[in-house]
């Protein structure tokens, strides 16, 4: 079974919450929300959606009718709820520069902006802190934005707030991360310190910046500071991030992908032989020639964490039947379940599928039998399982 990822928000429902309020939401034009917010002197909260996002479902049906959420925003705030794709949302969206989903932006009766933030969270009081913090004019988006462009405050200090806030926002925030190296300068004091390597980690994502270069330099200085690993995934996340765009651009070029393929390689850092293999993987992905991509990834085996293994082993069971494919996807699958964190029933199960689809009935009926047992016994919901059942009933069939 292939592990589900969402990108933005992934909601795993852990609280019940009390609900029997909700947020009460205008109904009139922005124009009529804007004038009755200058009326009662109150800030507009605008819960900018689309029709497709699931994490603005979610909030609707999770956040927005938790009483203490909603007694809290229908006391402090005029709330309207706008599609972003439809009628005066396109506007909205365009004037205030909503790039993401779900995005809460805070406006004043004269239309500013005053706060803003993107994303859903499932902590209730979050909710609250966001809200108090965009009726604090020392600190809200609007006073910040206001510091760095009016009063052209240039403290590293202060522009690394700066970025943290932009980041919550889905706005660019490279210029101000570049202008945040600058006001350090030659200090290597604050180079190495944790305000720079939280840059470094959270919003440096472009390997030809100079100051990305200089931290390649230094790796083995963070390393000791801040762990080899969580550097080692710094500096692959941004080759690979790198290599998406160049892979995904309109106007893409293999060549020229190549090229950045072989600039990797030249240049040295720790788990460089990992960022090469998924830099040709996505390559063959991306060229959609499924042979290539089993024979190259099982050949390779050693480079692949364990959500790999199982992807590409769940592939080869749905678009494979070459015999050498699917032996060695059995034996990668084997091998990764008798591990202590390959233990997990998506993995029981894949494995499991490659067994039935090598008629190895004996084998497969375990490995399917295992796989509910520990989706039980982890609290799997009797839906998400319920294909591991129906493949145990194919096995006996066998």
């Amino acid at each position: 079974m292939r592990l589900k990822f969402t990108v933005i928000f992934c909601v795993l429902s852990l609280f019940i919450f009390a609900q029997n309020q909700s947020i009460q939401f205008e109904k009139g034009s922005f124009s009529e929300i804007l004038a009755k917010a200058k009326k009662e002197n109150k800030i507009i909260f605008i819960d900018a959606y689309t029709t497709w996002c699931g994490p603005c479902k979610w909030m609707a049906k999770n956040i927005f009718t938790n009483d203490k959420v909603a007694a809290y925003y229908n006391s402090n705030f005029i709330c309207a709820k706008i599609d972003m794709e439809k009628g005066e949302g396109v506007d909205i969206a365009k004037k205030y520069e909503v790039h993401c989903y779900p995005n809460l932006l805070f406006i004043d009766g004269d239309g500013k902006m005053v706060h803003r933030s993107a994303g859903a969270s499932q902590e209730i009081d979050s909710y609250i802190t966001l809200g108090e913090t965009a009726k604090n004019t020392t600190i809200n988006f609007a006073s910040l934005e206001n510091e760095y462009k009016v009063k052209n405050n240039r403290n590293s200090e202060f522009l690394s707030k700066y970025i943290d806030a932009i980041a919550m926002t889905c706005l660019p925030f490279d210029q101000v991360v570049d202008e945040y190296f600058m006001s350090i300068g030659n200090s290597e004091e604050e180079f190495f310190n944790t305000r720079t390597w939280k840059i470094f980690f959270s919003y440096m994502n472009d390997y030809t910046n100079s100051n990305f270069k200089k931290f390649l330099a230094t790796q083995h200085e963070f390393e000791e500071l801040y762990g080899s690993d969580s550097v080692s995934m710094k500096i692959k996340n941004t080759f690979m991030q790198s290599a998406e765009k160049i892979l995904y651009s309109k106007d893409f070029k293999e060549s020229t992908y190549e090229e950045f393929t072989k600039e990797v390689e030249a240049i040295q850092f720790s788990g460089k032989e990992v960022v090469i293999f998924n830099m040709k993987l996505s390559l063959l992905y991306k060229k959609e020639n499924t042979n290539d991509i089993f024979d190259f990834a099982l050949k390779n085996g050693k480079y692949m964490d364990e959500a790999q293994m199982n992807s590409i082993s769940w592939d080869i069971f749905e678009k494979s039947d070459k015999k050498e494919h699917i032996d060695s996807a059995v034996k990668l699958m084997s091998e990764l379940t008798k591990t202590e964190t390959g233990k997990n029933w998506m993995y029981l199960d894949t494995y499991a599928s490659l067994l039935y689809k090598s008629k190895n009935k004996r084998d497969a009926k375990k490995a399917a039998e295992d796989a509910i047992e520990l989706a039980k016994k982890t609290g799997v919901s009797e839906d998400e399982y319920q294909s591991t059942v129906d493949l145990l009933k194919k096995i006996n069939s066998l």
